[in-house]
């Protein structure tokens, strides 16, 4: 029944599919991809998209950009710097990116916006989907390692390398930390078969003079010896807090975090200061209401390029009601209001699986005044299903004047997930107008994407709003899908295709009426030195229907890009071939060309560099002009405390170079005692034309604030002590490190601790291991669940003993069988088992994965034999302890001599296990005639 709904639903969206539209959108700025939304890349790669940026305000306005990229991904063209756009003016805004070494395999979402540094309103945005692919490569994973650790003690992190490739491979580790703690590693240098592992020990010196927390940063980089194209090297970040003796103080009250930045802004005659007050936390000590809050002002976005707008805002957030109130973008849905900045208010409810909101907000600057009223009712059936209805009214000159509106405009919507790895949402919207006389009209919404067999991927989008449909995409039909599917090992094919058009009733009141068609196709090809080739076709059409035309032309390109990851560089380049076509002019030429490279050299976690570089004839524009872009930037992590980035950018165009521009941006920031910052930007700016300089600066300093906001009065005590238990009387064990609802305590030199202010209840009392010494564990399993009373003490004590191993190995016996001809003979007494080709090593096989599992009534332990069938349980407390060996997966023609194993460890104590396997031995009985013949 599931297949049959997913088949009509693709049915469906085929027949909505037929006919060819586009949209514009957005509140006086659209933004739209103008490439692919779907990429697809390996890890370490660099990706390359474009989006087209118009401004359809009656002003020239600075934009600012913003791309919203996932944890870890960084940026290798920059968007610090602002994008001036003239009235009607249309330009091409070119992103790239890099994905990192370690990023999972799976879809991302990549968002790219403007909005306008005078008016907040005037902003619009697009997004695109990522695909990184899985690749075989090195691991470093992390088996062991201490959340913290007490200052001047050493630690100990346990490390896993996996060689996921083909092929052995000898691997060094290099290893740097902040702050620079002597650290030692064991072995520094491996030798790994394929589809083997090896654990790594590091030792980590800690400064015990340091006075407050400090988190220490270790970055660990598994690379080959030698350069090995087919080998990408493995990187890990382990993050470990290091606490200083002196046990904190109790905090006796509830606090909220929040933030005083003092800022001086300006250029090179007008400069003026701004005070931003912000925070973001918890009202209450059960963490069920939050606010987050901003107060900036006075306005100095005329001042410096830096310089903010004033707002005030707050919000009031909890599980079923969040409240809103002052200057933020409001949203109710795609085809109603996807994002509409102003001053206003906001409430949404969310009882269970129904949800209830409604908004209300005036614009800042824009002229006329007017107001929007917005409202939405949903209901999530499951995980699978949900419905929400949308209705907004915008356009009115005077606040809650519903007589007095420009539209009406509902809409519904759902999100369904017809099956695994697919995403389906559709919307239907209706709008209604007295502005000029009764009009009426309708808009749609279909997006589609997903997973075949991990193997296709896909992506459809459709959205149509008529000529006289008032909500945020008017006047418009667009339509695009992107297919990515494998065609042979690591040869890829994708298609894509996109018609935009707007003005649908080529009204030339209304300025271009744009049709335009997008064909592409491309194969790509993963070499296993972590080269990748790509070869495009693609033909782009543009018409402009009203007359005179503003532009009609065609372009058809062959594009090659290749891309190298080598080590720490990761390496782009396209090379594209094509010829263009201007049917107004009757101009032909066969010259078109754009050549483009893009580099980024990740040093380390510490700094990082790239550059980029393009030049050719620029794109969707009717005569296509030579370009010139040339950008490089960097990052120092110089010390702990400093950072510093540079960002340099030169632009030319024109055929008469007449155009040209220069842009310099940098940002150093500093961090100061006690969580106090720094941080200073500056941009300078040249342009050819009119000999045009300029020079912005902003200077922050920020300050954090607690601000005590209930007293803790119902709080409860934790104390105790941590001995050694092993002699006859108890002897101290100081500097042990404990934790409790996120406090923590330290064991003075009688080995006696205090927790003084936790809240009443139940807790997890969580122990450092490594805080006890190497070889060492407590008497009891932790985290340990321990009962806070209200006003009274709980105590407890801990006791710590030397740790055990109990180790072994699962072995057949016999272990050395007679040969007989194309089998094997073993002989026990006076009996014969007979052993066929093939089945003794299909055994060792089996014994080389056999489930072991250790219990003390507990806890439970489990491991899986390696491939010569041995097996080791570390760090055990003194007791008594039951092994077990499970035989399910052995062979029928053998069983396990003994299967449990009663063991008792007294401190310090390492046992030896043989678990041996034997043959079911079955009598063969002598004939006096015949023969016994190997078949």
């Amino acid at each position: 029944m599931m297949k049959r709904t997913f088949v009509s639903s693709v049915s469906l969206l085929l027949l909505l599919f037929s006919s060819s539209f586009a949209e514009i959108k957005g509140n006086g700025v659209e933004v739209r991809a103008s490439s692919q939304k779907l990429e697809e890349t390996k890890p370490g790669g660099i990706v390359t998209t474009s989006f087209l940026v118009s401004n359809y305000t009656g002003s020239e306005e600075e934009f600012l950009e913003e791309l919203m990229l996932p944890a870890g991904w960084q940026k290798i063209v920059s968007q610090d710097f602002p994008l001036k756009l003239k009235p009607q003016e249309q330009q091409i805004s070119v992103v790239a990116f890099l994905v990192p070494l370690t990023s999972p395999a799976g879809r991302y979402q990549i968002s790219y916006s403007l909005k306008s540094q005078r008016d907040y309103s005037i902003a619009d945005g697009d997004t695109i989907s990522v695909v990184v692919l899985p690749v075989e490569k090195l691991e470093l994973l992390v088996e062991d390692r201490p959340e913290k650790v007490l200052a001047g003690e050493v630690y100990q992190i346990g490390l896993r390398v996996v060689n996921r490739g083909n092929c052995q491979i000898g691997l060094r580790l290099q290893i740097k930390s902040t702050p620079e703690y002597p650290i030692k590693i064991d072995p520094s240098e491996i030798a790994l078969e394929a589809g083997n592992s090896q654990v790594i020990k590091l030792k980590v010196d800690t400064d015990k003079k340091i006075k407050q927390r400090t988190r220490q940063i270790i970055e660990i980089e598994a690379k080959p010896e030698e350069s090995r194209k087919d080998f990408a090297s493995a990187k890990q970040t382990i993050s470990v807090e290091v606490i200083p003796e002196v046990t904190e103080k109790p905090d006796l009250y509830h606090k909220l975090p929040s933030q005083v930045a003092l800022v001086y802004a300006g250029g090179e005659k007008r400069r003026e200061f701004q005070v931003e007050f912000s925070g973001l936390g918890s009202l209450d000590k059960e963490g069920k209401h939050k606010i987050d809050f901003l107060f900036r002002g006075p306005d100095i976005h005329e001042k410096s390029r830096w310089g903010k707008r004033d707002e005030l805002t707050v919000s009031f957030l909890s599980r079923h009601l969040d409240l809103h109130f002052g200057d933020r973008s409001y949203l109710l849905s795609p085809l109603t209001e996807r994002q509409s900045y102003g001053r206003g208010v906001e409430a949404d409810i969310r009882p269970g699986k129904l949800g209830l909101g409604a908004f209300f907000l005036e614009n800042r600057w824009g002229k006329p005044k007017t107001s929007k009223v917005g409202a939405y009712l949903s209901y999530h059936f499951n995980a699978k299903f949900n419905l929400r209805g949308n209705f907004l009214i915008k356009g009115m000159k005077r606040p809650f004047s519903f007589q007095d509106y420009e539209a009406r405009i509902y809409s519904l919507q759902t999100g369904f997930k017809p099956v695994k790895e697919t995403r389906l949402n559709l919307e239907y919207g209706f709008s209604q107008s007295e502005k000029e006389g009764e009009s009426n009209d309708f808009a749609f919404r279909v997006d589609l994407a997903g997973h075949i067999f991990n193997q296709i991927s896909y992506s459809l989008e459709r959205t149509f709003a008529g000529s006289k449909y008032l909500g945020y995409v008017n006047d418009a039909d667009y339509k695009s899908g992107t297919l990515s599917f494998p065609l042979y090992r690591k040869l890829r094919g994708e298609l894509f295709y996109r018609t935009y058009e707007n003005n649908l009733d080529v009204d030339s009141t209304k300025g271009t009426a744009n049709r335009e068609k997008t064909y592409q196709s491309s194969i790509s090809y993963s070499f296993a030195s972590g080269t990748q080739i790509s070869l495009d076709y693609k033909n782009l059409f543009r018409e402009d229907r009203v007359l005179p035309a503003d532009y009609n032309y065609e372009e058809t390109t062959v594009k090659l890009r290749i891309t190298e990851i080598v080590s720490k560089f990761s390496l782009s380049t396209d090379v594209e071939r094509g010829g263009f076509e201007d049917k107004i002019k009757a101009i032909k030429s066969d010259n078109l060309e754009r050549y483009s490279f893009y580099a980024n050299f990740n040093a380390s976690y510490w700094h990082s560099y790239s550059f980029y570089a393009r030049i050719g004839h620029s794109s969707f524009t009717g005569s296509p002009e030579r370009t010139k872009s040339l950008g490089i930037s960097s990052f120092w992590h110089i010390k702990k405390k400093i950072s510093l980035s540079l960002n340099y950018r030169w632009d030319e165009s024109a055929l008469n170079r007449s155009q040209r521009q220069n842009n310099l941006f940098s940002t150093l920031s500093y961090s100061l005692p006690h969580s106090h910052a720094l941080v200073f930007r500056s941009q300078w700016s040249e342009s050819k034309q009119g000999s045009e300089k300029d020079f912005s600066f902003l200077a922050m300093y920020s300050i954090p604030l607690e601000i005590p906001l209930t007293e803790k009065n119902s709080t409860g005590v934790l104390k105790g002590g941590v001995y050694d238990k092993e002699g006859s009387s108890k002897t101290p064990v100081p500097k042990v490190i404990l934790t409790a609802q996120g406090a923590t305590a330290i064991t003075d030199n009688n080995g006696e601790f205090i927790f003084p202010s936790l809240e009443p209840g139940t807790c997890f009392l969580q122990l450092e291991r490594s805080s006890i010494g190497l070889d060492r564990v407590p008497t009891e399993k932790f985290p340990l669940l321990i009962e806070v009373r209200h006003r009274k003490a709980a105590e407890i004590e801990i006791g710590v003993v030397r740790s055990c191993r109990i180790s072994g190995r699962v072995k057949v016996l016999p272990s050395a069988p007679d040969k007989k001809q194309s089998g094997e003979q073993m002989r026990s007494g006076d009996s014969l088992l007979w052993i066929g080709p093939g089945e003794k090593g299909s055994l060792l096989k089996i014994l080389g994965n056999t489930l072991v599992e250790l219990t003390d009534g507990k806890e439970n332990l489990r491991q899986l034999t390696d491939q010569n069938g041995g097996f080791s349980f570390e760090d055990l407390r003194p007791g008594k302890w039951i092994l077990k060996v499970h035989d399910e997966d052995l062979s029928s023609q053998y069983y396990l001599e003994q299967k449990e194993f009663q063991i008792e460890l007294k401190p310090g104590e390492k046992k030896e296990v043989m678990v041996r396997v034997l043959p079911r031995l079955r009598p063969i009985q002598i004939i006096e005639e015949g023969e016994i013949r190997n078949k």
